[in-house]
């Protein structure tokens, strides 16, 4: 898949983030786990912790001069699941690879299922809708595609491992004609503002 093809396929991708957070993510850009930990120089037993086992509930991280992060649960996940459809790799280098990442939806459709989620439904959501163009034109060398809903386990999990993020030239290759479900940047994504088309809040129920 070329540049073109996929930003006219995907025109507008969408990332999910807690109610509050527009301010920060202008202020730092869109942050993996990896890189909030950096940013408030978190280490040690704690940040292994965080990076390579499951939360079961958000966690929420305070530093007086950052303010306030929270990194999302991971609800949808199940270690019993996962050992099951993992290939190639330990369940502790799977979160390892999860959390060196930003994530966005490639489909609204993907975004309205999560608030629908049982987990998710009754609390208040930003939602961020993001320029693929713009996005793909600074970002594109770095960006991983995704045919899978990477952090979920539920309902039949589809196999998973290093493979399961691709360069753009090789999805299809890897993937035949499955859709992009998910666009990921390892990292950060400064300056996200510049790729902000969109910024709502979705109150819980809606």
């Amino acid at each position: 898949m070329t540049p073109e093809a996929f930003c006219k396929r995907y025109p507008h991708l969408y990332h999910m983030a807690t109610a509050d957070a527009l301010a920060q993510i202008q202020k730092y850009g869109l942050l993996s786990t990896q890189s909030t930990l950096d940013l408030l120089n978190i280490s040690g037993n704690e940040r292994e912790t965080l990076l390579a086992a499951r939360r079961p509930t958000e966690v929420v991280l305070n530093r007086p001069e950052h303010g306030r992060f929270v990194l999302r649960d991971q609800i949808p996940m199940r270690d019993s699941a996962l050992a099951d459809c993992l290939q190639g790799m330990s369940i502790p280098d799977w979160y390892r690879m999860l959390n060196e990442r930003v994530f966005m939806w490639a489909s609204r459709e993907r975004v309205e299922t999560l608030l629908a989620a049982r987990a998710y439904r009754n609390r208040n959501h930003l939602v961020l809708t993001i320029d693929t163009t713009r996005l793909m034109a600074d970002h594109g060398t770095h960006v991983r595609l995704s045919a899978i809903n990477s952090g979920s386990t539920l309902y039949i999990p589809p196999p998973r491992g290093a493979h399961t993020f691709c360069k753009l030239e090789d999805f299809e290759a890897i993937n035949g004609k499955k859709k992009v479900v998910e666009v990921t940047v390892v990292g950060s994504i400064p300056r996200m503002r510049d790729y902000i088309i969109d910024a709502t809040i979705r109150m819980a129920g809606h």
